[in-house]
């Protein structure tokens, strides 16, 4: 399985953009995207999961 990991901090537009991108053209074989949120306050969080489900989400706690 191909793991796509994804650390984002205060980029919800340009990560809606890239799992957008994602689900469009996904991998030949199975694959999990993980987005690893260092900043859950700038509305990634509430984004990913309506828009996205599917994606594992890590808060980190801050911009580690």
């Amino acid at each position: 399985m191909l793991s796509i990991l994804i650390v984002t901090w205060r980029t919800r537009d340009l990560l809606d953009a890239c799992l957008a991108s994602i689900r469009r053209y996904p991998p030949s074989r199975p694959y999990e995207v993980i987005v690893v949120d260092n900043d859950p306050a700038d509305g990634t969080w509430s984004m990913v999961k309506s828009k996205y489900p599917e994606a594992i989400l890590i808060d980190s706690g801050g911009n580690v």
